[in-house]
Protein backbone atom coordinates (compact mmCIF):
# COMPACT_ATOMS: atom_id res chain seq x y z
CA UNK A 1 0.00 0.00 0.00
CA UNK A 2 1.56 3.36 -1.05
CA UNK A 3 3.35 5.57 1.96
CA UNK A 4 1.40 8.10 1.79
CA UNK A 5 -2.33 6.64 2.34
CA UNK A 6 -0.64 4.56 5.25
CA UNK A 7 0.33 7.71 6.62
CA UNK A 8 -3.15 9.02 6.34
CA UNK A 9 -5.38 6.24 7.82
CA UNK A 10 -6.49 7.85 10.59
CA UNK A 11 -9.86 6.74 10.12
CA UNK A 12 -10.85 6.33 14.16
CA UNK A 13 -9.93 10.30 14.24
CA UNK A 14 -12.63 11.83 11.70
CA UNK A 15 -14.89 13.78 13.62
CA UNK A 16 -18.47 11.89 12.13
CA UNK A 17 -19.63 8.80 10.16
CA UNK A 18 -19.94 10.70 7.50
CA UNK A 19 -16.26 12.17 7.51
CA UNK A 20 -14.75 8.85 7.99
CA UNK A 21 -16.67 7.06 5.21
CA UNK A 22 -15.92 10.23 2.84
CA UNK A 23 -12.10 10.05 3.58
CA UNK A 24 -12.76 5.98 3.44
CA UNK A 25 -13.69 6.40 0.14
CA UNK A 26 -10.89 9.04 -0.69
CA UNK A 27 -8.56 6.49 -0.01
CA UNK A 28 -9.99 3.64 -1.51
CA UNK A 29 -9.74 5.71 -4.98
CA UNK A 30 -6.12 6.00 -4.26
CA UNK A 31 -5.75 2.04 -4.17
CA UNK A 32 -3.50 0.73 -7.19
CA UNK A 33 -4.42 -3.25 -6.55
CA UNK A 34 -6.89 -5.39 -4.92
CA UNK A 35 -3.98 -5.54 -2.36
CA UNK A 36 -4.27 -2.12 -1.54
CA UNK A 37 -8.12 -2.11 -1.54
CA UNK A 38 -8.38 -5.07 1.14
CA UNK A 39 -5.56 -3.98 3.17
CA UNK A 40 -7.38 -0.47 3.57
CA UNK A 41 -10.63 -2.21 4.26
CA UNK A 42 -9.32 -4.27 7.00
CA UNK A 43 -7.68 -0.84 8.60
CA UNK A 44 -11.13 0.42 8.22
CA UNK A 45 -12.82 -2.49 9.90
CA UNK A 46 -9.88 -2.30 12.63
CA UNK A 47 -11.04 0.73 13.51
CA UNK A 48 -14.97 -0.76 14.27
CA UNK A 49 -16.33 1.30 12.00
CA UNK A 50 -19.56 0.74 10.97
CA UNK A 51 -19.62 0.00 6.91
CA UNK A 52 -22.55 2.31 5.56
CA UNK A 53 -24.24 1.64 2.56
CA UNK A 54 -21.93 4.47 1.31
CA UNK A 55 -18.63 2.86 1.81
CA UNK A 56 -19.96 -0.48 0.78
CA UNK A 57 -21.07 -0.15 -2.62
CA UNK A 58 -17.61 1.69 -2.86
CA UNK A 59 -15.45 -1.58 -1.80
CA UNK A 60 -18.05 -3.55 -4.50
CA UNK A 61 -16.79 -1.03 -7.11
CA UNK A 62 -13.26 -1.09 -6.21
CA UNK A 63 -12.81 -4.31 -5.72
CA UNK A 64 -14.79 -4.81 -8.80
CA UNK A 65 -12.36 -3.17 -10.98
CA UNK A 66 -9.50 -5.21 -9.88
CA UNK A 67 -10.97 -8.13 -10.87
CA UNK A 68 -11.19 -9.85 -7.07
CA UNK A 69 -14.31 -11.61 -7.39
CA UNK A 70 -14.47 -13.28 -4.41
CA UNK A 71 -14.18 -9.86 -2.51
CA UNK A 72 -16.30 -8.18 -4.55
CA UNK A 73 -19.09 -10.93 -4.13
CA UNK A 74 -18.47 -10.88 -0.01
CA UNK A 75 -18.87 -7.11 0.66
CA UNK A 76 -22.20 -7.59 -1.67
CA UNK A 77 -24.17 -10.25 -0.04
CA UNK A 78 -23.01 -9.05 3.67
CA UNK A 79 -24.93 -5.39 3.01
CA UNK A 80 -28.03 -5.24 4.51
CA UNK A 81 -29.31 -2.85 1.89
CA UNK A 82 -28.75 -2.66 -1.51
CA UNK A 83 -29.44 0.16 -3.80
CA UNK A 84 -29.39 0.84 -7.97
CA UNK A 85 -25.07 1.69 -7.53
CA UNK A 86 -25.08 -1.70 -5.48
CA UNK A 87 -27.14 -3.89 -8.52
CA UNK A 88 -24.97 -2.16 -11.16
CA UNK A 89 -21.33 -2.29 -9.69
CA UNK A 90 -21.74 -5.94 -9.08
CA UNK A 91 -23.31 -6.86 -12.21
CA UNK A 92 -20.33 -4.47 -14.19
CA UNK A 93 -17.73 -6.23 -11.81
CA UNK A 94 -18.92 -9.65 -13.06
CA UNK A 95 -19.67 -8.91 -16.53
CA UNK A 96 -16.36 -7.91 -17.09
CA UNK A 97 -14.31 -10.62 -14.83
CA UNK A 98 -16.56 -13.08 -12.60
CA UNK A 99 -18.40 -14.63 -15.51
CA UNK A 100 -15.48 -15.30 -17.42
CA UNK A 101 -13.64 -16.89 -14.21
CA UNK A 102 -16.76 -19.03 -14.01
CA UNK A 103 -16.33 -19.95 -17.34
CA UNK A 104 -12.50 -20.35 -17.63
CA UNK A 105 -12.79 -22.65 -13.81
CA UNK A 106 -16.23 -24.61 -14.68
CA UNK A 107 -17.47 -22.92 -11.40
CA UNK A 108 -21.10 -23.39 -12.59
CA UNK A 109 -22.71 -23.49 -9.19
CA UNK A 110 -21.21 -19.63 -8.20
CA UNK A 111 -22.34 -19.32 -12.56
CA UNK A 112 -26.12 -19.71 -11.24
CA UNK A 113 -26.06 -18.24 -7.92
CA UNK A 114 -24.44 -15.02 -10.00
CA UNK A 115 -27.20 -15.58 -12.82
CA UNK A 116 -29.76 -15.65 -9.95
CA UNK A 117 -29.05 -12.14 -8.55
CA UNK A 118 -28.73 -10.58 -12.31
CA UNK A 119 -32.20 -11.95 -13.22
CA UNK A 120 -34.24 -10.92 -10.17
CA UNK A 121 -32.66 -7.39 -10.47
CA UNK A 122 -33.70 -7.21 -14.60
CA UNK A 123 -29.89 -7.53 -16.20
CA UNK A 124 -30.41 -10.34 -17.98
CA UNK A 125 -32.07 -8.59 -20.80
CA UNK A 126 -28.82 -6.49 -21.22
CA UNK A 127 -26.87 -8.09 -24.23
CA UNK A 128 -23.19 -7.60 -22.70
CA UNK A 129 -24.47 -9.44 -19.56
CA UNK A 130 -26.53 -11.90 -21.67
CA UNK A 131 -23.71 -12.78 -23.82
CA UNK A 132 -20.93 -12.98 -20.61
CA UNK A 133 -24.33 -15.80 -18.97
CA UNK A 134 -24.33 -17.48 -22.53
CA UNK A 135 -20.32 -17.99 -22.48
CA UNK A 136 -20.62 -19.46 -18.85
CA UNK A 137 -22.86 -21.84 -19.59
CA UNK A 138 -21.62 -22.74 -22.80
CA UNK A 139 -18.33 -23.40 -21.40
CA UNK A 140 -20.22 -25.67 -18.77
CA UNK A 141 -21.94 -27.83 -21.27
CA UNK A 142 -25.32 -26.33 -20.17
CA UNK A 143 -26.66 -25.97 -23.33
CA UNK A 144 -30.18 -25.15 -22.65
CA UNK A 145 -29.59 -22.89 -19.97
CA UNK A 146 -27.02 -20.49 -22.16
CA UNK A 147 -30.32 -21.04 -25.01
CA UNK A 148 -32.07 -19.47 -21.72
CA UNK A 149 -30.01 -16.71 -21.29
CA UNK A 150 -29.70 -15.96 -25.01
CA UNK A 151 -33.85 -15.68 -25.19
CA UNK A 152 -33.67 -13.03 -22.30
CA UNK A 153 -31.64 -10.67 -24.24
CA UNK A 154 -33.82 -8.26 -25.78
CA UNK A 155 -31.86 -6.56 -28.23
CA UNK A 156 -29.64 -9.18 -29.68
CA UNK A 157 -26.33 -8.33 -31.52
CA UNK A 158 -23.86 -10.15 -33.79
CA UNK A 159 -21.89 -10.65 -30.72
CA UNK A 160 -24.55 -12.49 -28.63
CA UNK A 161 -25.90 -14.54 -32.02
CA UNK A 162 -22.62 -15.72 -32.45
CA UNK A 163 -22.05 -16.96 -28.42
CA UNK A 164 -25.19 -18.93 -28.64
CA UNK A 165 -24.45 -20.31 -32.52
CA UNK A 166 -21.06 -21.24 -30.97
CA UNK A 167 -22.64 -23.30 -28.27
CA UNK A 168 -24.49 -25.57 -30.17
CA UNK A 169 -21.99 -26.00 -32.78
CA UNK A 170 -19.75 -26.76 -30.43
CA UNK A 171 -21.70 -29.03 -28.85
CA UNK A 172 -22.80 -31.30 -31.70
CA UNK A 173 -26.23 -29.69 -32.15
CA UNK A 174 -25.55 -28.40 -35.70
CA UNK A 175 -28.81 -28.48 -36.92
CA UNK A 176 -30.09 -25.73 -34.01
CA UNK A 177 -27.10 -23.73 -35.34
CA UNK A 178 -28.29 -23.55 -38.98
CA UNK A 179 -31.80 -22.88 -37.65
CA UNK A 180 -30.62 -19.82 -35.19
CA UNK A 181 -28.42 -18.85 -38.30
CA UNK A 182 -31.16 -18.51 -40.90
CA UNK A 183 -33.41 -16.51 -38.08
CA UNK A 184 -30.17 -14.48 -37.55
CA UNK A 185 -30.02 -13.26 -41.17
CA UNK A 186 -34.43 -12.31 -41.07
CA UNK A 187 -33.70 -10.50 -38.04
CA UNK A 188 -31.47 -8.22 -39.90
CA UNK A 189 -28.40 -8.63 -37.86
CA UNK A 190 -25.42 -9.24 -40.16
CA UNK A 191 -22.75 -11.81 -39.29
CA UNK A 192 -19.09 -11.29 -38.58
CA UNK A 193 -16.18 -13.29 -39.02
CA UNK A 194 -16.38 -15.20 -36.08
CA UNK A 195 -20.04 -16.33 -36.43
CA UNK A 196 -19.28 -17.62 -40.07
CA UNK A 197 -16.21 -19.67 -38.44
CA UNK A 198 -18.74 -21.43 -36.01
CA UNK A 199 -21.76 -21.46 -38.63
CA UNK A 200 -19.29 -23.70 -40.69
CA UNK A 201 -18.51 -25.95 -38.37
CA UNK A 202 -22.08 -26.79 -37.33
CA UNK A 203 -22.32 -27.55 -41.10
CA UNK A 204 -18.84 -29.97 -40.69
CA UNK A 205 -20.39 -31.56 -37.62
CA UNK A 206 -23.81 -32.25 -39.86
CA UNK A 207 -21.63 -33.31 -42.43
CA UNK A 208 -23.44 -31.24 -44.66
CA UNK A 209 -21.56 -30.28 -48.12
CA UNK A 210 -24.60 -28.58 -49.47
CA UNK A 211 -25.38 -26.07 -46.51
CA UNK A 212 -21.47 -25.26 -46.16
CA UNK A 213 -21.48 -23.95 -50.11
CA UNK A 214 -24.50 -22.07 -49.17
CA UNK A 215 -22.84 -20.51 -46.22
CA UNK A 216 -19.39 -19.67 -48.46
CA UNK A 217 -21.65 -17.81 -50.94
CA UNK A 218 -22.73 -15.68 -48.43
CA UNK A 219 -19.30 -15.20 -47.02
CA UNK A 220 -18.59 -13.96 -50.41
CA UNK A 221 -21.71 -11.82 -50.75
CA UNK A 222 -20.91 -9.63 -47.61
CA UNK A 223 -17.29 -9.48 -48.55
CA UNK A 224 -15.40 -11.62 -46.00
CA UNK A 225 -13.41 -13.42 -49.12
CA UNK A 226 -10.65 -11.98 -47.67
CA UNK A 227 -10.90 -12.40 -43.57
CA UNK A 228 -8.62 -15.42 -42.38
CA UNK A 229 -10.86 -17.03 -40.38
CA UNK A 230 -13.38 -17.68 -43.01
CA UNK A 231 -10.91 -18.73 -45.22
CA UNK A 232 -9.15 -21.54 -43.35
CA UNK A 233 -12.94 -22.57 -42.23
CA UNK A 234 -13.70 -22.90 -45.66
CA UNK A 235 -10.39 -24.75 -46.27
CA UNK A 236 -11.26 -26.92 -44.05
CA UNK A 237 -15.26 -27.47 -44.48
CA UNK A 238 -14.67 -30.32 -46.88
CA UNK A 239 -12.39 -32.36 -45.10
CA UNK A 240 -14.17 -32.11 -42.06
CA UNK A 241 -17.22 -32.94 -43.61
CA UNK A 242 -16.30 -35.70 -45.36
CA UNK A 243 -14.09 -37.39 -42.31
CA UNK A 244 -17.47 -36.72 -40.07
CA UNK A 245 -19.71 -38.34 -42.99
CA UNK A 246 -17.23 -41.29 -42.58
CA UNK A 247 -17.22 -41.24 -38.94
CA UNK A 248 -20.74 -41.21 -38.03
CA UNK A 249 -21.33 -44.02 -40.98
CA UNK A 250 -18.87 -46.62 -38.82
CA UNK A 251 -15.80 -45.85 -41.90
CA UNK A 252 -13.34 -45.59 -39.11
CA UNK A 253 -10.42 -46.65 -41.20
CA UNK A 254 -11.58 -44.14 -44.06
CA UNK A 255 -11.45 -41.38 -41.46
CA UNK A 256 -7.82 -42.86 -40.71
CA UNK A 257 -6.67 -42.80 -44.16
CA UNK A 258 -8.44 -39.43 -44.99
CA UNK A 259 -6.63 -38.10 -41.97
CA UNK A 260 -3.43 -39.24 -43.45
CA UNK A 261 -4.18 -37.71 -46.70
CA UNK A 262 -5.00 -34.09 -44.72
CA UNK A 263 -1.47 -33.99 -43.33
CA UNK A 264 0.13 -35.01 -46.96
CA UNK A 265 -1.48 -32.85 -48.79
CA UNK A 266 -0.66 -29.89 -46.13
CA UNK A 267 -4.00 -29.30 -44.59
CA UNK A 268 -3.75 -28.26 -41.04
CA UNK A 269 -5.90 -30.23 -38.77
CA UNK A 270 -7.61 -28.68 -35.89
CA UNK A 271 -9.05 -29.59 -32.64
CA UNK A 272 -12.87 -30.38 -34.50
CA UNK A 273 -10.86 -33.13 -36.99
CA UNK A 274 -8.86 -34.53 -34.19
CA UNK A 275 -12.53 -34.94 -32.56
CA UNK A 276 -14.22 -36.63 -35.80
CA UNK A 277 -10.90 -39.20 -35.81
CA UNK A 278 -11.13 -40.02 -32.01
CA UNK A 279 -14.34 -40.16 -32.36
CA UNK A 280 -14.26 -43.11 -35.43
CA UNK A 281 -11.49 -44.85 -33.76
CA UNK A 282 -13.90 -45.48 -30.25
CA UNK A 283 -16.36 -46.48 -32.20
CA UNK A 284 -14.47 -49.17 -34.23
CA UNK A 285 -12.24 -49.79 -30.81
CA UNK A 286 -8.66 -48.51 -32.93
CA UNK A 287 -7.23 -48.49 -29.50
CA UNK A 288 -3.80 -48.15 -30.90
CA UNK A 289 -4.28 -45.75 -33.78
CA UNK A 290 -6.46 -43.22 -31.14
CA UNK A 291 -4.01 -43.70 -28.35
CA UNK A 292 -0.93 -42.23 -30.86
CA UNK A 293 -3.07 -39.73 -32.15
CA UNK A 294 -4.15 -38.47 -28.96
CA UNK A 295 -0.62 -38.26 -27.57
CA UNK A 296 0.73 -36.45 -30.68
CA UNK A 297 -2.03 -33.51 -30.24
CA UNK A 298 0.17 -31.43 -28.32
CA UNK A 299 3.76 -32.39 -29.00
CA UNK A 300 3.15 -33.11 -32.76
CA UNK A 301 0.33 -31.19 -33.87
CA UNK A 302 0.31 -28.11 -31.98
CA UNK A 303 -3.11 -28.81 -31.00
CA UNK A 304 -4.19 -28.73 -27.42
CA UNK A 305 -6.32 -31.37 -26.05
CA UNK A 306 -9.59 -30.13 -25.24
CA UNK A 307 -12.84 -32.02 -22.97
CA UNK A 308 -13.70 -33.37 -26.40
CA UNK A 309 -10.56 -34.95 -26.87
CA UNK A 310 -10.92 -36.61 -23.60
CA UNK A 311 -14.45 -37.79 -23.34
CA UNK A 312 -13.47 -39.98 -26.78
CA UNK A 313 -10.64 -41.53 -25.13
CA UNK A 314 -12.73 -42.16 -22.20
CA UNK A 315 -15.38 -44.16 -24.85
CA UNK A 316 -12.90 -45.72 -26.10
CA UNK A 317 -11.65 -47.52 -23.29
CA UNK A 318 -14.60 -47.82 -21.48
CA UNK A 319 -16.74 -49.46 -24.39
CA UNK A 320 -13.69 -52.34 -24.39
CA UNK A 321 -14.10 -53.08 -21.13
CA UNK A 322 -10.99 -50.51 -19.83
CA UNK A 323 -12.47 -48.80 -17.18
CA UNK A 324 -9.40 -48.46 -15.08
CA UNK A 325 -8.00 -46.91 -17.45
CA UNK A 326 -10.33 -44.45 -18.39
CA UNK A 327 -10.50 -43.19 -15.28
CA UNK A 328 -6.86 -42.58 -15.08
CA UNK A 329 -7.44 -40.96 -17.76
CA UNK A 330 -9.94 -38.66 -16.12
CA UNK A 331 -8.31 -37.90 -13.45
CA UNK A 332 -5.14 -37.02 -15.21
CA UNK A 333 -7.26 -34.22 -17.47
CA UNK A 334 -5.86 -30.84 -16.78
CA UNK A 335 -9.47 -29.27 -15.63
CA UNK A 336 -12.00 -30.75 -13.83
CA UNK A 337 -14.40 -33.24 -16.01
CA UNK A 338 -17.58 -32.24 -16.87
CA UNK A 339 -21.06 -34.26 -16.84
CA UNK A 340 -20.64 -35.40 -19.98
CA UNK A 341 -17.63 -37.60 -19.30
CA UNK A 342 -18.57 -38.66 -16.30
CA UNK A 343 -21.73 -40.08 -17.73
CA UNK A 344 -19.49 -41.87 -20.42
CA UNK A 345 -17.85 -43.24 -18.12
CA UNK A 346 -20.79 -44.04 -15.96
CA UNK A 347 -22.91 -45.67 -19.32
CA UNK A 348 -19.41 -47.43 -19.79
CA UNK A 349 -19.66 -48.91 -16.27
CA UNK A 350 -23.56 -49.66 -16.62
CA UNK A 351 -22.43 -52.08 -20.07
CA UNK A 352 -20.01 -53.90 -18.06
CA UNK A 353 -21.72 -54.15 -14.81
CA UNK A 354 -19.20 -52.44 -12.42
CA UNK A 355 -21.17 -51.42 -9.88
CA UNK A 356 -18.83 -49.98 -7.70
CA UNK A 357 -17.49 -47.50 -10.10
CA UNK A 358 -20.54 -46.90 -11.94
CA UNK A 359 -21.91 -45.61 -8.85
CA UNK A 360 -19.44 -43.29 -8.08
CA UNK A 361 -19.86 -41.81 -11.91
CA UNK A 362 -23.35 -41.48 -10.84
CA UNK A 363 -22.48 -39.20 -8.16
CA UNK A 364 -20.16 -37.28 -10.03
CA UNK A 365 -22.84 -36.76 -12.73
CA UNK A 366 -25.98 -35.79 -10.45
CA UNK A 367 -23.54 -33.19 -8.33
CA UNK A 368 -22.45 -31.71 -12.12
CA UNK A 369 -26.05 -31.60 -13.82
CA UNK A 370 -28.96 -32.66 -11.45
CA UNK A 371 -31.69 -31.68 -13.59
CA UNK A 372 -30.39 -34.59 -16.21
CA UNK A 373 -32.29 -37.85 -16.55
CA UNK A 374 -29.67 -39.76 -18.19
CA UNK A 375 -27.24 -40.39 -14.85
CA UNK A 376 -30.26 -41.25 -13.08
CA UNK A 377 -31.54 -43.93 -16.13
CA UNK A 378 -27.83 -45.39 -16.60
CA UNK A 379 -27.42 -45.89 -12.67
CA UNK A 380 -30.97 -47.53 -12.66
CA UNK A 381 -30.56 -49.90 -15.44
CA UNK A 382 -27.06 -50.14 -13.91
CA UNK A 383 -29.21 -51.35 -10.44
CA UNK A 384 -31.97 -53.19 -12.33
CA UNK A 385 -28.53 -55.20 -14.73
CA UNK A 386 -28.32 -57.08 -11.16
CA UNK A 387 -31.74 -57.59 -9.62
CA UNK A 388 -31.12 -55.24 -7.07
CA UNK A 389 -34.94 -53.85 -7.65
CA UNK A 390 -35.25 -52.04 -4.87
CA UNK A 391 -32.02 -49.42 -4.87
CA UNK A 392 -33.53 -49.21 -8.56
CA UNK A 393 -36.88 -48.20 -7.31
CA UNK A 394 -35.07 -46.01 -4.85
CA UNK A 395 -33.44 -43.99 -7.95
CA UNK A 396 -37.03 -43.87 -9.52
CA UNK A 397 -38.37 -42.37 -6.94
CA UNK A 398 -35.95 -39.60 -6.48
CA UNK A 399 -36.45 -38.78 -10.54
CA UNK A 400 -40.05 -38.20 -9.11
CA UNK A 401 -39.10 -35.93 -6.48
CA UNK A 402 -36.65 -33.78 -8.25
CA UNK A 403 -39.11 -33.48 -11.32
CA UNK A 404 -36.53 -35.08 -13.57
CA UNK A 405 -38.50 -37.06 -16.29
CA UNK A 406 -36.85 -39.66 -18.66
CA UNK A 407 -36.49 -38.88 -22.31
CA UNK A 408 -38.99 -40.70 -24.37
CA UNK A 409 -37.60 -42.98 -26.87
CA UNK A 410 -39.39 -42.09 -30.37
CA UNK A 411 -38.78 -43.42 -33.60
CA UNK A 412 -39.77 -41.81 -37.05
CA UNK A 413 -39.89 -42.89 -40.38
CA UNK A 414 -40.85 -40.68 -44.14
CA UNK A 415 -42.95 -42.51 -46.32
CA UNK A 416 -44.86 -40.60 -49.35
CA UNK A 417 -43.24 -37.27 -47.84
CA UNK A 418 -44.86 -37.75 -44.56
CA UNK A 419 -42.88 -38.12 -41.60
CA UNK A 420 -44.15 -41.09 -39.16
CA UNK A 421 -43.64 -41.66 -35.28
CA UNK A 422 -43.64 -44.38 -33.08
CA UNK A 423 -43.07 -44.97 -29.14
CA UNK A 424 -42.63 -47.64 -27.44
CA UNK A 425 -46.28 -50.03 -27.98
CA UNK A 426 -47.47 -47.72 -29.73
CA UNK A 427 -51.12 -48.16 -31.25
CA UNK A 428 -52.06 -44.55 -32.40
CA UNK A 429 -51.11 -45.25 -36.01
CA UNK A 430 -54.02 -45.68 -38.24
CA UNK A 431 -52.14 -48.67 -39.62
CA UNK A 432 -51.46 -50.09 -36.43
CA UNK A 433 -53.21 -53.28 -36.48
CA UNK A 434 -50.89 -53.86 -40.18
CA UNK A 435 -47.89 -53.09 -38.25
CA UNK A 436 -48.31 -55.39 -35.40
CA UNK A 437 -49.50 -58.20 -37.94
CA UNK A 438 -46.25 -57.61 -39.86
CA UNK A 439 -44.46 -57.44 -36.86
CA UNK A 440 -45.68 -61.10 -35.74
CA UNK A 441 -44.83 -62.39 -38.58
CA UNK A 442 -41.68 -61.15 -38.68
CA UNK A 443 -41.36 -62.37 -35.32
CA UNK A 444 -42.15 -65.70 -36.71
CA UNK A 445 -39.41 -66.18 -39.40
CA UNK A 446 -36.70 -64.33 -37.53
CA UNK A 447 -36.83 -67.04 -34.97
CA UNK A 448 -36.70 -69.76 -37.51
CA UNK A 449 -33.82 -67.63 -38.55
CA UNK A 450 -31.93 -68.09 -35.42
CA UNK A 451 -32.82 -64.75 -33.43
CA UNK A 452 -32.86 -65.00 -29.70
CA UNK A 453 -34.15 -62.10 -28.13
CA UNK A 454 -32.31 -60.04 -25.89
CA UNK A 455 -34.74 -60.09 -23.00
CA UNK A 456 -31.44 -58.51 -20.67
CA UNK A 457 -32.03 -55.42 -21.74
CA UNK A 458 -35.73 -55.23 -20.80
CA UNK A 459 -34.83 -53.91 -17.08
CA UNK A 460 -38.54 -54.46 -15.33
CA UNK A 461 -39.27 -57.05 -12.66
CA UNK A 462 -41.06 -59.29 -15.06
CA UNK A 463 -41.64 -62.40 -15.94
CA UNK A 464 -39.52 -64.10 -19.19
CA UNK A 465 -42.56 -64.12 -21.50
CA UNK A 466 -43.47 -60.69 -20.61
CA UNK A 467 -39.86 -59.45 -21.52
CA UNK A 468 -39.90 -60.72 -24.67
CA UNK A 469 -43.03 -59.22 -25.35
CA UNK A 470 -42.02 -55.80 -24.10
CA UNK A 471 -39.16 -55.91 -26.02
CA UNK A 472 -40.69 -57.14 -29.33
CA UNK A 473 -42.78 -53.66 -29.43
CA UNK A 474 -39.83 -50.95 -29.53
CA UNK A 475 -40.63 -48.06 -31.39
CA UNK A 476 -37.32 -49.13 -34.17
CA UNK A 477 -39.61 -52.56 -34.85
CA UNK A 478 -42.75 -50.47 -35.19
CA UNK A 479 -41.27 -47.74 -37.90
CA UNK A 480 -39.72 -50.69 -39.10
CA UNK A 481 -42.82 -52.85 -39.62
CA UNK A 482 -44.60 -49.79 -40.99
CA UNK A 483 -42.08 -49.27 -43.78
CA UNK A 484 -42.24 -52.66 -44.62
CA UNK A 485 -46.37 -52.25 -45.23
CA UNK A 486 -46.07 -49.01 -46.80
CA UNK A 487 -43.61 -49.48 -48.94
CA UNK A 488 -42.33 -51.31 -52.51
CA UNK A 489 -40.26 -54.87 -52.01
CA UNK A 490 -36.99 -53.61 -52.40
CA UNK A 491 -37.44 -50.12 -50.88
CA UNK A 492 -34.76 -48.83 -48.39
CA UNK A 493 -36.10 -47.91 -45.30
CA UNK A 494 -34.46 -44.96 -43.47
CA UNK A 495 -35.27 -44.86 -39.54
CA UNK A 496 -34.52 -42.06 -37.32
CA UNK A 497 -33.82 -42.75 -33.56
CA UNK A 498 -33.71 -39.93 -30.72
CA UNK A 499 -32.14 -42.29 -28.25
CA UNK A 500 -28.89 -44.89 -29.00
CA UNK A 501 -30.57 -48.29 -31.08
CA UNK A 502 -30.96 -50.76 -28.06
CA UNK A 503 -29.07 -54.37 -28.86
CA UNK A 504 -32.06 -56.41 -29.68
CA UNK A 505 -33.17 -54.33 -32.74
CA UNK A 506 -30.05 -53.92 -33.59
CA UNK A 507 -29.95 -57.65 -34.02
CA UNK A 508 -33.55 -57.83 -35.51
CA UNK A 509 -32.64 -54.93 -37.76
CA UNK A 510 -30.04 -57.27 -39.42
CA UNK A 511 -32.79 -60.55 -39.28
CA UNK A 512 -35.16 -58.07 -41.16
CA UNK A 513 -32.74 -56.96 -43.99
CA UNK A 514 -31.82 -60.10 -44.54
CA UNK A 515 -34.91 -62.17 -44.57
CA UNK A 516 -36.98 -59.44 -46.23
CA UNK A 517 -34.13 -58.09 -48.89
CA UNK A 518 -34.20 -54.57 -47.96
CA UNK A 519 -31.21 -52.00 -47.05
CA UNK A 520 -32.35 -50.16 -43.57
CA UNK A 521 -30.54 -47.13 -42.96
CA UNK A 522 -31.05 -46.12 -38.67
CA UNK A 523 -29.56 -43.37 -37.44
CA UNK A 524 -29.95 -43.25 -33.82
CA UNK A 525 -28.28 -40.37 -31.45
CA UNK A 526 -24.80 -40.89 -32.20
CA UNK A 527 -24.49 -42.64 -35.45
CA UNK A 528 -25.98 -44.21 -38.75
CA UNK A 529 -26.02 -47.73 -38.93
CA UNK A 530 -26.67 -49.67 -42.35
CA UNK A 531 -28.17 -53.00 -42.71
CA UNK A 532 -28.07 -55.02 -45.48
CA UNK A 533 -28.02 -58.84 -46.19
CA UNK A 534 -27.73 -59.23 -42.17
CA UNK A 535 -24.72 -57.53 -41.44
CA UNK A 536 -24.47 -54.09 -40.35
CA UNK A 537 -21.45 -51.33 -41.11
CA UNK A 538 -20.42 -50.45 -37.45
CA UNK A 539 -19.38 -54.11 -37.17
CA UNK A 540 -21.85 -54.64 -34.18
CA UNK A 541 -19.48 -51.88 -32.35
CA UNK A 542 -21.07 -49.29 -31.46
Amino acid sequence: MPAAMEASLSLSQQSTPQGSSSFFVSLLQQCKSAADCRHLHHQYLLHSLHATPFVSNHLVQTYGIFASIEDTFCVFATMPRRNIFSWTSMVVAYARHGLGVCSINKMLTLGKHIHTYIHLNGFDCNAYVGTALIDMYGTCGCVEMARAAFDAIRAKDVVSWTAILTVYAQHDEGATALELYIKMKNDGVLANDVTYCSVLNACANLADLEVGRRIHADTCTLGFWSSSLVNNAILNITALVTTYAYAYHGHAKHVVRLFAKMKQEGVKPDEVTFTSLLSACSHAGLIDEASRNFRSLKEDQGVARTMEHYACMVDLHGRVGQLGEAEELIREMPFPPNHVIWEIFLGACRMHKDMEHGQFAAEQVLQLAPDKSAPYVLLSNLYASEGKWEEELKIRKLMIERGVQKQVGCSSIEVDGVLHHFMVRDRSHLRTEEIYAELERLNLEMKAEGYVPETNQVLHDVEEELKEQLLFYHSEKLALAFGLVSTPRGTPLHVVKNLRICSDCHTAAKYISKIRGREIIMRDYNRFHRFKDGLCSCGDYW
